[in-house]
């Protein structure tokens, strides 16, 4: 499903930067944002490019145990405690 989206974004325009490390960043007074960033291998030179929006994912999971979304269904009525994650409608 990843996969899917990834392709559905990358023909409508979004560009994704693969096995790279951001290093750093500033908002610029045009609100762009400019990103420092080195290949995630560790070879070759830190690289800084200016980007409208940036979006970042690690690929981690969600530490959604420390929230006790379980505990709090009220705040959290779209959690789903086997999957750990929460469901939107986008």
């Amino acid at each position: 499903m990843a996969k899917r989206i990834g392709v559905y974004m990358q023909q409508g325009g979004t560009r994704f930067l693969m096995q790279k490390v951001p290093v750093g960043g500033e908002k610029l007074e045009n609100g762009k944002v400019s990103i420092s960033f080195k290949n995630a291998d560790g070879s070759g030179e830190i690289e800084s490019e200016t980007f409208d929006t940036v979006l970042v994912a690690t690929g981690r999971y969600p530490d959604t145990k420390a929230l006790n979304c379980e505990g709090n269904p009220s705040y959290f009525p779209n959690f789903n405690p086997i999957s750990t994650k929460f469901f939107t409608n986008l």
